[in-house]
């Protein structure tokens, strides 16, 4: 995995075996509450798509979804990008589908155990 371009402090376009995908710097985590606890959960990305809204001035954005692999808790994250990568991150494989065994592409060791037998046992974590 490298990093292609730093969005900003937390996250960044990232180029994993010739794919672009939007991924956090930083590992998030979840603060769902449940009664008087906090998850704290790490949070994997789920799916992300990118829009070109035909308004003056142009919006261009990407919405990244991520996922906890404690609780299940969902995110939406909205992010600018530059104009030049709307295209080449559109053409990503990963863009606008649920992410399920590409996950150990993305993360590789750094999945954990328990995401890949969900995934090898469901079809979904």
């Amino acid at each position: 995995m490298k990093l292609i371009v730093k969005l900003n402090d937390y996250w960044g376009i990232y180029e994993v075996n010739g794919d672009l995908i939007i991924l956090p710097n930083k590992k998030p985590l979840c603060n769902a509450i449940y009664g008087d606890e906090v998850c704290y959960g790490e949070l994997l990305i789920h799916d992300f798509r990118c829009y070109r809204h035909t308004i003056s001035p142009p919006l261009i954005h990407c919405d990244v979804h991520l996922k906890c692999m404690k609780c299940g808790a969902h995110y939406t994250r909205g992010l600018a990008i530059p104009p030049e990568m709307f295209e080449k991150i559109r053409k990503s494989r990963f863009h606008g589908k649920t992410l399920r065994l590409e996950l150990k592409e993305i993360y590789g060791d750094e999945l954990p155990k328990s995401v890949l037998e969900r995934l090898e046992r469901w079809g979904y974590w």
